[in-house]
């Protein structure tokens, strides 16, 4: 039976589409699916989630507008563009913070006017993420990897558009940016050291607190891991293809930690895009010889250790491998000056900066200059080594093995993928293009001089053991396994198929990966905030426990108090005056220094302290396992609280002093 037609005028076709559109409006004035306040909730986080895009895109123009990057492969221009722009763009908000320009109104028009100004290129780099549905193409395993990370994706981005609480956040991540914000610029802060450190994404992460709140400062962080991601991917199918780029990827969401971490506004997935276009543009360099890739891979080695001092293993790596070409005569000596001075250039504005403000340019390290004095350079740089020389010798066994999140030592979990694939990148060698054969080469090195840095750092001190640190190191990595993984897929047996079984592994390590983050996430209560069914008080205080409670108890002081916390270095949510004992050697150094409980509080008085704040579960952790302490500092810390008015206890883990004279 035939299709009837019907031909009306246009306006009349319109009648009933809006007879219908009525209907469905009052209907849903009475029968409301979303209230209030769920609706300003989901608007926000739209809001968050498109100021944080619209940042990168910023970096990306930028970037595209400085390097066409006409020779690259789509996909990977995108995290090279994106990676360059973001590192030229920290220094520009490094300056413009300096010269007091983080109010909103002067952040608003400055963004508008670089917009406007970079339209062309920024059109350019948005138009490469028309490509990034092509991931996805392939057979069974290829779609079903892409579901998997795809979920891994979605509930990250709804954590990060939960209010921040994880601890290096909370510290000086996004206290940083917060205490920028409220400023209006950028200066020296004496009391948390972490100023010191090189802030390229912290500038990232002001600009977008100030456009969204912390909030949208970890969804910025969120979309510069989701290009890191995109860019390995792209990297790994240029030279093995897709199926191989899909077990990099597999290896890095295989990874508990780094799964997790795209929403915790940390800085590690900024070193692992910088670490992207390292490699993009090495490998370019290797290929080609030519000057212009050798800067640039030298710049990014400087950016990303311009985002974590110890990325710079991405600088000690790369000159292993230029050193390498020079012996084989490939290259010549020139090209380690060109390598070293480019890396130098892209760290130089946050040394300056250190410099300029405290006579130390590596400040807080090596140097007594600003607020570290030779009492408390001892005490954070003199952490015992963690293990031995076993954990020297067998770093990434116990590294994959022995990590846990969180727990001391190596401090994360980076999955079974890395070390399960990595060391099988040599199966097929011979049945590889030369070209291809370079490249793998190229990056074996790279890795290896990384994780003999790593393991020789970890036997000086046990902070340079974590995993976390050497982090720009992953899209090396993640590319040796999808070697590996790519090499059992070459096997052909009559009956038994490696690369399947492979492929089946790597699906149910993924899978569990989703489990475990999805879990996490409903017992956090992520998605009943995002949906609106809980306020972030509550939401918070399920988090952080007692310290919700204790910060809250202290933002209701009067607004001229001044607060010192002890045993305590997370301040975020702290507002008014709060000064956090940031590496918990507060009580330890002023009782040294002047060998008298009441002479100490006499100087908290006089700096104008007006109440104490005590973390009494970090002071009981920190005396059960901390040998720095003596008998002496346990005691005399005891008569100094003993003698103060105790204006609240709060649940037994913190209790609020008052020292008022």
């Amino acid at each position: 039976m035939g299709m009837i037609e019907f031909r009306a005028r246009p306006w009349l076709a319109l009648l009933p589409l809006l007879w219908i559109a009525l209907i469905v409006s009052l209907y849903f004035v009475i029968h409301k699916p979303i209230d209030l306040s769920q609706a300003a909730r989901l608007g926000l986080a739209c809001w968050r989630l498109l100021a944080g895009f619209l940042l990168l895109s910023l970096c990306g123009g930028l970037g595209a507008w400085v390097y066409p990057g006409d020779d690259l492969p789509a996909l990977s221009k995108l995290a090279v563009q994106a990676a360059l722009g973001l590192g030229m763009m920290g220094v520009a908000l490094l300056v413009a913070g300096a010269a007091g320009g983080f109010h909103l109104e002067l952040l608003l028009g400055g963004a508008l006017l670089l917009g406007i100004l970079l339209r062309r290129p920024m059109r350019r780099w948005l138009l490469l993420w028309k490509n990034v549905p092509e991931i996805a193409r392939g057979g069974g395993f290829e779609k079903a990897a892409a579901v998997l990370v795809g979920f891994i994706l979605v509930v990250t981005l709804a954590r990060a558009l939960a209010p921040p609480i994880k601890f290096d956040a909370l510290v000086y991540h996004l206290t940083l940016p917060q205490t920028y914000v409220r400023s209006g610029g950028m200066h020296y802060i004496p009391w948390l050291m972490f100023w010191g450190m090189p802030q390229t994404l912290e500038m990232l992460y002001t600009a977008a607190m100030a456009l969204g709140g912390g909030e949208a400062a970890a969804v910025f962080g969120w979309w510069v891991g989701v290009t890191a991601a995109v860019g390995t991917f792209a990297f790994t199918r240029s030279y093995l293809g897709p199926r191989a780029a899909w077990g990099a990827i597999a290896g890095i969401f295989s990874g508990l930690t780094l799964a997790a971490s795209l929403a915790w506004g940390y800085v590690e997935w900024g070193s692992i895009l910088m670490g992207v276009a390292f490699l993009v543009t090495l490998a370019q360099w290797n290929e080609t010889g030519s000057r212009r890739d050798l800067i640039l891979a030298g710049l990014f080695a400087g950016l990303a250790t311009a985002i974590k001092y110890t990325s710079g293993v991405l600088i000690i790596a790369g000159l292993g491998v230029i050193i390498l070409s020079i012996v084989r005569k490939t290259n010549g000596h020139h090209s380690l000056a060109v390598y070293a001075i480019s890396a130098l250039l892209g760290v130089l504005p946050w040394l300056v900066k250190n410099l300029l403000a405290t006579g130390n340019p590596f400040y807080p390290f090596f140097f007594e200059a600003g607020a570290m004095d030779s009492t408390r350079l001892e005490l954070f740089q003199g952490f015992p080594v963690w293990g031995n020389w076993r954990t020297f010798l067998a770093l990434p066994f116990e590294a994959t093995i022995l990590g846990v999140e969180g727990a001391p030592g190596f401090g994360a979990s980076i999955g079974p993928l890395f070390l399960g694939f990595c060391i099988l990148f040599w199966i097929g060698w011979k049945s590889r293009p030369e070209k291809n054969r370079r490249v793998i080469a190229m990056v074996s090195v790279l890795v290896l001089i990384g994780v003999l840095v790593w393991a020789l750092a970890g036997r000086f001190s046990g902070y340079l053991i974590q995993t976390r640190l050497y982090l720009a190191l992953i899209p090396a990595i993640a590319f040796l396994a999808g070697a590996g993984f790519d090499g059992l897929d070459r096997i052909k047996g009559e009956k038994f198929r490696p690369g399947r079984v492979a492929a089946f592994l790597v699906l149910v390590v993924l899978g569990l990966n989703v489990f475990n983050l999805s879990v996490n996430s409903l017992r956090d209560g992520v998605p009943a905030y995002v949906a609106g069914l809980k306020n972030a008080d509550s939401y918070l205080f399920e988090n952080l426990g007692w310290h919700h409670a204790a910060v809250q108890e202290v933002n209701d002081l009067p607004d001229e108090s001044k607060v010192l916390m002890l045993w305590e270095p997370r301040s975020y949510y702290c507002r008014p005056v709060c000064q956090p004992d940031e590496v918990i050697d507060r009580w330890l150094r002023d009782f040294r220094e002047l060998e008298d409980e009441q002479r100490v509080v006499r100087r908290w008085q006089q700096q104008g302290y007006s109440h104490v704040l005590l973390h009494r579960d970090g002071m009981e952790f920190v005396r059960r396992d901390d040998r720095r302490y003596t008998a002496e500092d346990w005691a005399g810390l005891e008569q100094a609280i003993n003698g103060l008015p105790l204006i609240n206890d709060i649940g037994g883990s913190y209790q609020l002093y008052s020292i008022v004279k």
